[in-house]
């Protein structure tokens, strides 16, 4: 099993409008972006540096060939973050989560207890 690219186009079509603004970013390649800024734990700025030196990064974001520049600013990301919000966010979390279970790195039983990380939580 692959990414279901299909997915992401039919739950996020409705933040793009092809007839105002100027032309925008596709889907695949800002879930792609979001779902390696998780993986990797990197901030907006360091992403987009690796990605601009990562064929393999720029393949599973729908480049057809290398560019070895950036697909798009920081504040593009961040746009794209609150414009999907916790919901579209908790949808690329489900695709991952099942393709790690796909490919048998997850099991249902590592699911089992979870630890959350309360250090920047208020006393």
């Amino acid at each position: 099993m692959k990414i279901n690219w299909k997915r992401f186009d039919d739950n996020f079509s409705w933040t793009y409008s092809e007839e105002t603004g100027r032309p925008s970013y596709t889907i695949r390649l800002m879930v792609g972006l979001l779902i390696l800024k998780y993986t990797y734990s990197l901030s907006d700025d360091d992403l987009l540096e690796r990605y601009s030196e990562n064929m393999f990064w720029q393949y599973l974001c729908g480049s057809p060939f290398f560019e070895y520049k950036k697909p798009c600013d920081t504040t593009t990301i961040v746009k794209c973050r609150k414009k999907i919000g916790d919901a579209g966010m908790e949808e690329i979390l489900s695709e991952t989560l099942a393709l790690a279970r796909d490919f048998g790195f997850l099991k249902v039983a590592d699911l089992k207890d979870v630890n959350i990380d309360t250090t920047v939580q208020e006393k």
